[in-house]
């Protein structure tokens, strides 16, 4: 493994915010070099992989030291905090350069996509949104996440985008984000604003394969994730029944749960809330 693998970008989030777009956009630079063979590896937020060490998380790079700068990883669950507690800090352990892209979408509608993305994707189509609505709360407190980084981490290795920009105008996004990983910024990216990851609804042959776990992994560690979405896409359907909305009340509560937290984010990191018809 080249000792030159030491300049790191990783998407900390958020879920359900447009991080499988922009990894696979990021991906396509030459200068970029994208993990494999998934982009989430979850090394520092997951205390199993966490215990492989770190040359087993360089390994999941096919790193060519004459071309690539930086190696890019896109895991959300790095800014699961509390729930995952650990990610900042043991970033924070690794000699190396991280910078550390984190895009945010409105609250109400992340909240919304990521209920439906775990009764689909994932498979649960009976999962309480009840039982689950603390978890999407905790992700939603984007400046609680972001404490986590930057009390530890220079603010300008920290980049703030919006989804919005991303469905808007991909092309200036992802410019920006080359000029703050000091690659190419020229480079043209291919099927730029197509989106990625939509919430689907599994059919049949496709929820058979993912119910079987050493099937699944096998499928996942051995063919690459370009070819696993070309042999997958036909197995899925984007028509969802009875996609799920927050109820006015359902509304009203999670963002008298989320007050403090956007009064932070705008104060504070200069979000603009606004920019999701909220105000605070």
């Amino acid at each position: 493994m080249s000792t030159n693998l030491n300049n790191f970008a990783l998407i900390i989030g958020a879920a359900k915010s447009g991080t499988t777009s922009l990894f696979d956009y990021l991906s396509q630079h030459p200068e970029i070099c994208a993990c494999q063979p998934k982009k989430e590896p979850n090394f520092f937020a997951s205390d199993k992989n966490w215990s492989k060490g770190f040359d087993w998380y360089q390994s999941l790079w096919k790193w060519n030291a004459s071309l690539h700068q930086i190696a890019l990883d896109g895991s959300t669950y790095y800014t699961n905090y509390p729930d995952l507690p650990n990610a900042a800090e043991r970033i924070l352990q690794i000699k190396a350069k991280f910078k550390f892209i984190y895009i945010l979408r409105n609250p109400v509608e992340r909240i919304e996509s990521h209920y439906n993305f775990v009764r689909s994707y994932i498979n649960k189509p009976n999962v309480s949104f009840s039982e689950e609505l603390d978890h999407y709360i905790t992700v939603s407190k984007y400046a609680m996440q972001l404490d986590e980084y930057d009390k530890r981490f220079p603010a300008e290795d920290i980049l703030i985008l919006y989804f919005e920009d991303l469905k808007s105008k991909p092309t200036e996004l992802v410019k920006k984000i080359c000029e703050f990983l000091n690659v190419d910024a020229s480079y043209q990216f291919q099927d730029i604003g197509e989106v990625k990851n939509k919430t689907v609804v599994d059919k049949p042959l496709l929820s058979a394969i993912k119910s079987n776990t050493k099937l699944h992994n096998f499928i996942r560690s051995t063919f690459p994730r370009n070819l696993r979405m070309l042999v997958t896409r036909p197995m899925k359907s984007t028509k969802i029944k009875h996609k799920f909305k927050l109820s006015p009340e359902q509304r009203e509560f999670v963002l008298s749960e989320l007050e403090e937290d956007l009064k932070k984010l705008k104060s504070k990191y200069g979000v603009a809330i606004e920019k999701w018809g909220l105000e605070v």
